[in-house]
C-alpha cells in the first residue's frame, strides 16, 4: 500500500471518528429536545385534554416511543464510540514521537481546535505569543508527519 494512501486512510478513520463523536452530541441534544416536549405535554391543564380526546395522549406516546427508540440508538452509538476510541488511543500510543502522538490524541481523541493543539506544542516558548501564527502552521505541517506516524503504527499494530 501506497504511503499516500495509508496516510488518506488514516486521515478518512480519525475524521470520522471526529464526525461519529459529534453526531453523539447531536443525538444527545434530539434527547433533551423530546424530554422538553413530553414535559410540555404532560404540564398541560387536564381540561385542555379533555376537549380532544385522545390526540394529545397519542403525541405523547408517539413522543415517548421516539424518546426510547432514540436512546437504544445512543446506548449503541456509545460503545461504538468507546470501542473506536480504544482502537485510536492504542494506535496513537505506539506512535514514537511524543509531539505527533500528542496532535493526534489533543485533535481526534480529546476534540481539541487547532490553536489549543498549537498552544499544547508550543506555548511553553517565549516567543509563542507573538508568532503564534507561524506555530499554528507548523502544527499543520507537523500534523501530516502525524498522520504518516499514525498510519505506520495502526499497520504495525495490525495483526
Amino acid at each position: 500500500m501506497s504511503k499516500i494512501k495509508k496516510e488518506s486512510e488514516a486521515a478518512k478513520a480519525l475524521t470520522d471518528f471526529r464526525s461519529f463523536r459529534a453526531g453523539l452530541d447531536y443525538k444527545t441534544a434530539r434527547i433533551e429536545h423530546l424530554e422538553q416536549q413530553i414535559r410540555s405535554i404532560g404540564d398541560q391543564r387536564l381540561e385542555e385534554l379533555l376537549r380532544t380526546p385522545g390526540y394529545e395522549g397519542d403525541r405523547m406516546a408517539d413522543k415517548i416511543a421516539r424518546l426510547v427508540d432514540l436512546k437504544k440508538e445512543l446506548e449503541a452509538d456509545i460503545a461504538e464510540e468507546r470501542r473506536r476510541y480504544a482502537e485510536i488511543k492504542a494506535i496513537a500510543d505506539g506512535m514514537k514521537h511524543a509531539d505527533e502522538r500528542a496532535i493526534i490524541q489533543l485533535r481526534y481523541l480529546d476534540g481539541a481546535k487547532w490553536p489549543a493543539v498549537s498552544a499544547a506544542l508550543y506555548g511553553r516558548r517565549d516567543d509563542f505569543g507573538e508568532k503564534a501564527d507561524y506555530y499554528l502552521r507548523q502544527t499543520f505541517r507537523k500534523h501530516g508527519t502525524a498522520l504518516q506516524s499514525f498510519a505506520n503504527a495502526a499497520e504495525e499494530a495490525a495483526p
